[in-house]
C-alpha cells in the first residue's frame, strides 16, 4: 500500500503532461459570436450590480476571461487570413510564370505530356473553376 502513492507522486511529477489543444485554434466565428454576447450580458450585468460589489466584479472577471479569448480568437483570424492571402498571392505568382512559359513554347502546349500536365494542374484546383480563378492573364 506504501508503494501505491510513491507511484502516483511519480506519475504526477515525472510524467510529461499530455498535449493540451489549443482552445482558439477550434473556436468556430458562430462560437465566438455567442462569447460577444455573453460578454455583452457579462458585462451589463456588472454594470447593473455596480462594479465595486463582489456581484460586479464576480461578472468583471468572466468578462475580462471572455474579452481575452475573443482577442486571441481575432488575432488568430487576421494570422490565417494573412496566411491564405500570402499563398494565393504565391500561387498566383508560379501560375502567371507557367503561362508565361507555356506561352514561350507554342509547340509544346499542344503535345501529349503537356495536356496531361494542364488536367492534372487543372484537377489539382479541385474544380474548373477554381482553376480559372487562380489564373492570372
Amino acid at each position: 500500500m506504501s508503494q501505491q502513492p510513491n507511484q502516483q507522486q511519480r506519475s504526477s511529477q515525472g510524467s510529461p503532461k499530455p498535449h493540451v489543444r489549443d482552445p482558439i485554434a477550434s473556436l468556430t466565428n458562430q462560437q465566438a459570436q455567442q462569447l460577444l454576447n455573453q460578454f455583452n450580458i457579462e458585462r451589463e450585468t456588472a454594470k447593473k450590480a455596480g462594479f465595486d460589489t463582489a456581484e460586479g466584479k464576480e461578472h468583471v472577471r468572466k468578462a475580462e476571461k471572455i474579452k481575452m479569448i475573443l482577442i486571441q480568437f481575432h488575432n488568430r483570424q487576421k494570422k490565417l487570413a494573412a496566411e491564405r492571402a500570402a499563398q494565393t498571392q504565391a500561387q498566383q505568382k508560379q501560375n502567371s510564370q507557367q503561362i508565361q512559359s507555356r506561352s514561350q513554347s507554342p509547340s509544346a502546349v499542344n503535345s501529349p505530356i503537356a495536356q496531361q500536365s494542364q488536367l492534372h494542374q487543372r484537377t489539382a484546383y479541385g474544380t474548373t473553376a477554381e482553376y480559372v480563378t487562380n489564373c492570372n492573364f
